[in-house]
């Protein structure tokens, strides 16, 4: 607290006028006015949102949408510049936009992301077309053989579009989590958990050659896993996704339990009128199409519990207590 108070005093309407040239600290101190009930942290927030694009920041040669200092958040089309910023910087909007009621903001980063989904995301769900700069691609390039794809960026990503599912409730912001945590997050660590990818490229034209264990791997491109980089953001920013990876599951409301991803897994939770509920899933998902989920704990009265059916299961089926079986449509 004592450094987003110096942080206040410094960058407040009658301090600095500039913002951070990584956006992370507007997602923060988000989360400290909620945690704090401070309301100072809420208005840094925003102001760091509102100074954002407007040329505060000295001139890069990547182009000011490197930092993210080239268009308000309000006025952007969608994500550019360098991935990572652009999406921790989408994450900190979502957040103080759900925080003041500000559904315009709110609206114009959802419309960013879809359009980035749509156009400047590869398949895996990995964003960053270019290694120069780290950053997106316009529309539709996205090379395979030079994707970018940080870890980092499939990271925030998870982070953004789990913002935006508690936000809106769209069940397509859960498939997108779902696709870069399979396809990226959990893939670009190796199975024995000593090395990564910090770029996952989706075309490799030469073989890969073997790195000495006590050698660091200089090169994003290509290459095996590493088990260090001299920038070293994507593995801790993987192992606390990968920490934190409970809380991306369900979510409880007024009148019911949602189940947003699958695997094995123990839900007890209260809903929002305080009653208990609790529900074990048993999964070989995505290996394998079924998933079983028992309720095990249930308040007197109806409540409701929610099941996302992912966009590509065309064809799922619903088989209830008692043996009925009945198509149900993604959504």
């Amino acid at each position: 607290r004592r450094a987003a108070d110096h942080v206040c005093e410094a960058f407040g309407d009658d301090g600095i006028q500039s913002v951070g040239g990584h956006p992370e600290i507007e997602p923060a101190l988000v989360e400290l006015a909620r945690l704090t009930g401070e309301q100072r942290y809420l208005d840094q927030a925003v102001r760091f949102l509102d100074r954002r694009g407007r040329g505060t920041l000295p001139e890069h040669a990547m182009g000011r949408a490197y930092f993210q200092d080239d268009v308000p958040i309000r006025d952007a089309g969608a994500l550019r510049g360098h991935a990572v910023r652009a999406l921790y910087l989408a994450c900190g909007a979502v957040d103080a936009a759900v925080e003041t009621g500000d559904d315009g903001l709110l609206e114009a980063v959802a419309a960013q992301y879809d359009r980035t989904l749509a156009r400047r995301t590869y398949i895996t769900g990995g964003m960053g077309a270019h290694h120069a700069g780290e950053a997106f691609g316009d529309d539709f390039v996205l090379p395979a053989d030079r994707a970018y794809s940080e870890t980092c960026a499939g990271v925030a990503s998870a982070m953004l579009a789990w913002r935006l599912l508690l936000a809106t409730g769209e069940p397509r912001y859960a498939d997108a989590l779902e696709r870069v945590l399979y396809n990226v997050v959990a893939t670009s660590v190796a199975d024995d958990g000593r090395s990564f990818f910090y770029a996952n490229t989706l075309h490799q034209r030469v073989p890969t050659e073997p790195v000495a264990p006590d050698r660091e791997l200089l090169r994003f491109s290509g290459g095996p896993r590493a088990p260090w980089f001299e920038v070293s953001c994507c593995l801790p920013n993987a192992a606390r996704l990968l920490a934190s990876l409970g809380a991306y599951l369900a979510t409880a409301d007024l009148g019911g339990l949602q189940l947003h991803q699958y695997a094995d897994a123990e839900v007890r939770t209260r809903l929002g009128d305080g009653r208990a509920v609790g529900v074990a899933v048993a999964t070989g998902y995505p290996d394998t199409g079924t998933v079983r989920v028992r309720v095990t704990e249930a308040p007197g009265g109806e409540w409701e519990l929610a099941l996302r059916v992912p966009h590509w299961a065309e064809g799922a089926v619903l088989a209830e207590p008692g043996g009925a079986r009945r198509p149900v449509a993604p959504g």
